[in-house]
């Protein structure tokens, strides 16, 4: 109770003072920074434990368990690598310790497009903890959008663009003690509080080292130094400077610890956020862009512009701004908003009737004669300034026909279409194509603090922080969103947006289904299933799955990005959280009965279904994350989901999942195109299970013993993973399986044989019998002429191998028991990797390895029966871009040297096997080299800095060496590295010729390769 009662006179003690009901989580962390840092984790872990009720009868949220002070706790620094006692209690650094301050970065960009933001210090990098500091929030700042100032008082020096300085309205001053150093700071620091105060700056205090009572003259410090300078100055000076400290404590501040600098730095980024959004939203559309567009165009051509973006992105407020403030300079506007709503309400006839009435001024329009004279239009506005505005055009037709055509269009003419349809308006001849980008994270915050008040923004932090990433950066979710969560008198703000995802607004559902409803049936189904299954999955394994169904998959994505419903990332797909939960809800609706829906992914929805065997014909689609579930499913489970294509229940966290059959499986429905179901229970699939339509077959971790009896009609399957499942004894019977492109069998233990029918696979280009360690027969490949990867690495029992498909790229052989290699692996041109690690029974390898001119990687660690060859040195990587490639081996072999040097712009690394040291005691003190015995010179890169120093090496045996240091990078003359050569020729034995070739990559880069031949 002492820690309570130390809170609550902590509370007593404020200017304006709080009970313990009142307190807030800002409370909590400012009364956490009094106390010595080793008892911050042990207070909080009491105080978090014990509820208000316990202490005064009041029900309210005690602070010490809120999420913000949970953020102040988590050590950012670190990385989640030391436990937060080591961050807060056990993390001193020596004061000795000398940090270096991160180099500042400025936007890359146009500094006018920033928004300008004032760092002021008094520091002039006299503490270089203050300086990382200081850095640090430049650097954020410049990452997030702004436009830093730094103002160090100590020289009146700007670092930034001085210009922007008037522009500043938000100030962050860094006060640390060094204010006191001279009364030239204190008068700097007098003069910085006026100029913010006469210009009307939001300020944000950040106390460096000091506390509130150093600043506010309770304690000796500051007092001290006053006294010092009293003799010196005025005492109406000193009154000033007290003042001006007075006065900065009166403002909200920050207090400086290191442990947390990281946090400090992000919330004092947000702080600048809310405070530039306190009188607007923050938000700058791309207006001045796509005004730039609209402006451009030359007198004697049209200029026809395309704003296109996802619903709820703002097209339309960007078309009507635009209109509003350009309209003034054309004879003749027109602006049509939500244009395809308005052709279903008025009629696309009577629409054009308006249009041509109003661009020609007169009550009614024969517009027959527009038809029949295309140039009557052109002729009657060829001497007129015209501004037309289509917005939400989704037929490209029905724009041509309201506008009598494309073609009249002539000098001095705008016309700005908005679409959510890429194609639609290249359909319309649009000549400046513009797509509307998602907001920042700043502009998301901004527009969040506008739907927020001050007292409820810090109390909102990580409501804030989640909605933020929610929206993703589209303007309705975040004003729809923003407005429903922190406008509004709601107890837990996280709960509230968790019930918002699950039946999403009006406003957003309509943005949704405006664009949905658009579709055709391909699309529809796609953008279902990739709401509910596939998000952030390979775009290519999505496409195999899904063609499968029967789909028009790789038309039906690109069409959906057109729509701008989807992107890719990375080849991934990705979709904004609010579209991905729309289209959920869109699912839900179809009944109220999990059942009769199409598609299941709720776990407490899917558990139902399956344990209360209540699924029905609607079903196409359960994929269930069964992580920490049991339950039992009956035999009949499935029998009345005969239309179920898509059925994966998986465990991508370490819990198993424990889904039992204690009756077995009777049947799974034929339909199935995916089947992915870890840990399997049973040995075997059921019988009458006729696979025809497979696509896809994962059954990894399974305790799978065979797959079925006999020959099944496979020929739509492609990939099949029964990876993991050790009870497995025979391969299984693929030959029907025409289409296979990927098979893995990795750890499957008791296998112990490959049958020829795998030579029937001509499209395979994946094969992995990785860990198979009982695996003794593998068939030659050689009639795989598409296998690009085969992986036999721990396959311990296998002795001998047989020829390979010419096509490979890459061999992991790794663990084998193989004494020497196929002779045909000379013909394997196209090899980039061959791993050998621990073939401790290898000897030899065959004279046509020097043929592998692809060759990237090559490993032979732990081959410690491996003889020299002498065509080993031949070996070379020619690539440009394998600087960072090397050839390893860390066993003492007596094996010929083998590297590769190449010489290029930027440096020379070379790649030499790697060897062990010798004992330390085998080598004479003074002929030691200056790298440790058990350190690589990759890691002492500074260790050479010349080529005569490599003499120190010449009485030792070959080292452990990984590559050469970068300080030989500036080696960049023959002449230099042919010095290098020759101390190498005394250090590496039976290196006896050195042969260079140069090389030219490209036509500005000439790079030299340096074989070391023997």
């Amino acid at each position: 109770m002492e820690d309570w009662e130390a809170f609550s006179e902590f509370l007593s003690n404020r200017k304006s003072p709080r009970s313990l009901s009142e307190s807030t989580a800002d409370d909590a962390i400012e009364f956490l920074l009094t106390l010595p840092s080793d008892r911050i984790n042990k207070v909080v872990g009491f105080l978090s434990a014990t509820t208000f009720k316990e202490i005064d009868g009041n029900q309210n949220q005690n602070p010490f368990g809120s999420p913000i002070v949970r953020n102040f706790l988590k050590e950012e620094e670190y990385g989640g690598k030391k436990s937060v006692d080591d961050a807060l209690g056990n993390s001193v650094t020596s004061s000795e310790e000398v940090e270096t301050p991160p180099q500042l970065k400025f936007p890359e960009h146009s500094i006018t497009g920033f928004e300008p933001v004032l760092l002021i210090s008094c520091n002039d990098n006299q503490d270089s903890e203050e300086t990382y500091f200081i850095n640090y929030i430049f650097n954020e700042l410049c990452l997030r959008g702004f436009a830093p100032l730094r103002y160090d008082i100590t020289r009146s020096i700007v670092n930034g663009c001085p210009e922007m300085l008037y522009r500043s309205r938000v100030c962050i001053i860094i006060f640390s003690m060094n204010y006191a150093s001279s009364s030239e700071c204190l008068d700097g620091f007098v003069a910085t509080m006026n100029y913010l105060k006469a210009n009307s700056l939001l300020l944000i205090p950040v106390f460096f080292k000091v506390s509130l009572e150093d600043v506010s003259g309770q304690s000796c410090y500051f007092e001290k130094a006053f006294s010092r300078l009293e003799n010196s100055v005025q005492a109406s000076q000193i009154l000033k400077w007290r003042a001006a400290m007075i006065k900065l404590t009166s403002i909200n501040r920050y207090h400086y610890m290191k442990r947390h600098r990281v946090m400090l730095a992000k919330n004092i980024f947000k702080d600048v956020c809310f405070l530039l959004s306190s009188e607007t939203n923050g938000i700058k559309h791309p207006f001045e862009i796509i005004l730039s567009l609209v402006n451009c165009s030359q007198s004697s051509t049209p200029h026809i512009v395309g704003l296109w973006g996802m619903a709820g992105i703002g097209k339309t407020t960007i078309a009507r701004d635009i209109f509003r403030t350009q309209a003034g300079k054309y004879d003749v506007c027109y602006f049509l908003p939500d244009f395809h709503i308005m052709c279903q309400k008025k009629g696309l006839s009577h629409l054009r009737d308006e249009f041509f009435s109003k661009i020609f001024g007169e009550e009614k329009v024969f517009t027959d004669i527009c038809d029949t004279k295309p140039s009557f239009t052109r002729d009657r506005l060829l001497d007129k300034r015209v501004l037309i505005v289509l917005d939400g055009v989704s037929n490209a037709r029905d724009a041509e026909f309201l506008l009598g055509g494309f073609g009249w269009f002539s000098g001095g003419h705008t016309i700005i279409f908005t679409s959510r349809n890429r194609q639609v308006l290249v359909q319309c001849s649009v000549k400046e194509l513009y797509q509307i980008p998602k907001l920042s994270e700043f502009e998301s915050l901004c527009l969040c603090c506008y739907f927020s008040t001050e007292e409820n923004w810090k109390k909102s932090m990580s409501s804030i922080s989640d909605l933020v990433n929610y929206a993703s950066g589209i303007p309705l979710a975040l004003g729809v969103l923003g407005s429903s969560v922190l406008s509004q008198c709601v107890n837990d703000e996280e709960e509230h947006l968790r019930r918002l995802r699950q039946h999403p607004p009006i406003e957003i559902q309509d943005a949704f289904r405006r664009s949905f409803n658009e579709l055709d049936d391909n699309e529809k189904t796609i953008i279902l299933d990739l709401a509910c299954f596939f998000r952030g999955e390979d775009k290519d394994h999505v496409v195999n799955i899904l063609d499968g169904c029967g789909f028009l998959t790789d038309l039906g994505i690109y069409g959906l990005i057109d729509e701008s419903l989807i992107s890719l990332v990375d080849n991934r797909i990705d979709m904004p959280n609010i579209f991905q939960d729309t289209g959920r809800f869109v699912v839900c609706q179809e009944n109220n009965e999990a059942g009769k829906r199409s598609r299941l992914w709720d776990p407490n929805d899917i558990v139902d279904v399956l344990t209360n065997n209540s699924g029905r014909e609607e079903i196409e689609g359960i994929f269930l994350d069964a992580s920490d579930l049991a339950f039992e499913l009956s035999p009949t489970v499935f029998e009345r989901m005969y239309r179920l294509r898509l059925l994966k229940l998986h465990c991508p966290t370490s819990n198993h999942c424990k889904v039992c059959l204690p009756q077995g499986l009777n049947s799974l429905p034929d339909e199935l195109r995916l089947l992915h179901w870890e840990r399997y229970p049973l040995r075997s699939l059921p019988r009458n299970f006729n696979p025809k339509n497979l696509v896809e077959l994962n059954m990894s971790y399974s305790n799978l013993t065979n797959l079925w009896k006999g020959t099944k009609n496979l020929e739509k399957l492609k990939r099949i993973i029964l990876s993991h499942s050790r009870q497995l004894t025979k391969f299984p019977r693929l030959s029907k399986a025409m289409n296979l492109e990927h098979i893995d069998l990795e750890g499957c233990t008791s296998l112990v044989k490959v049958n020829s029918s795998i030579l029937h696979h001509h499209k395979l280009t994946f094969l992995s019998l990785k860990d198979c360690s009982h695996l003794r027969i593998m068939p030659a490949t050689v009639h795989l002429e598409s296998l690009e990867v085969l992986n036999l690495s721990g396959c311990s029992e296998l002795e001998h191998l047989q020829d390979f498909s010419p096509n490979l790229k890459e061999l992991y052989l790794a663990g084998t028991a193989i004494t020497e290699m196929p002779a045909s692996i000379q013909d394997l041109t196209r090899l980039v990797t061959l791993d050998l690690d621990n073939c401790e029974r290898l000897q030899h390898l065959p004279p046509g390895i020097s043929n592998l001119k692809a060759m990237l990687t090559l490993k032979l660690s732990g081959c410690s029966n491996l003889k020299s060859h002498p065509t080993l040195g031949a070996l070379f990587l020619r690539d440009p871009e394998c600087l960072n490639k090397k050839i390893t081996m860390e066993e003492s072999v007596p094996l010929k040297l083998h590297s590769a040097i190449q010489e290029s712009r930027d440096g020379i690394e070379d790649f030499l096997p790697a060897f062990k040291y010798p004992s330390s005691n085998e080598i004479p003190q003074e002929s030691r080299p200056k790298v440790t015995c058990d350190t690589t010179l990759g890691a002492k890169r500074s260790s050479f800095m010349d080529p005569g120093e490599l003499s120190s090496l010449s009485p030792m045996v070959p080292a452990k060496f990984r590559s050469f240091p970068r300080s030989l990078a500036e080696i960049s003359r023959r002449r230099r590295i042919r010095e290098c050569i020759e101390k190498l020729q005394d250090v590496i034995p039976n290196m006896d010729m050195v042969q260079f070739q140069a090389n030219s990559f490209c036509d500005f880069c000439s790079e030299e390769e340096l074989f070391l031949m023997h």
